[in-house]
C-alpha cells in the first residue's frame, strides 16, 4: 500500500477528541466488519491484518458501518443444541 499519508495517531486523531475515542471507534468498526463479513474497502491495501485494514479505512474516509443481517439458526450452530437441551429438560 502506498498510503497518501502516514498512518500515525497524530494524523488519525484529528477526527477525534482523543486517542481513546479513536480506539473505541476502531474497535466498533472492526466488530461491524467481522459481523457483516465484508471485505476491506481500501483496494490498494495488501495487508491481511484486520487492524491495519480498519486504520486504513479510517484514514481514507472509507469508515462506515454496514447493516448486520441476523442469520437464521442452523443445526450446525452450537447454541441451537444448547437451547434444545434446555427445552428437553
Amino acid at each position: 500500500m502506498e498510503p497518501k499519508t502516514h498512518l500515525t495517531k497524530e494524523y488519525l486523531s484529528n477526527r477525534f477528541d482523543n486517542v481513546f475515542d479513536l480506539v473505541n471507534y476502531a474497535i466498533k468498526l472492526a466488530h461491524n466488519k467481522i459481523l457483516s463479513h465484508r471485505d476491506c474497502r481500501v483496494e490498494e491495501l495488501v495487508s491481511n491484518n484486520q487492524a491495519v485494514q480498519i486504520i486504513a479505512e479510517i484514514a481514507e474516509g472509507q469508515d462506515f458501518f454496514e447493516e448486520i443481517v441476523p442469520r437464521e439458526k442452523s443445526e450446525d450452530d452450537k447454541s441451537y443444541y444448547m437451547e434444545r437441551e434446555k427445552r428437553e429438560d
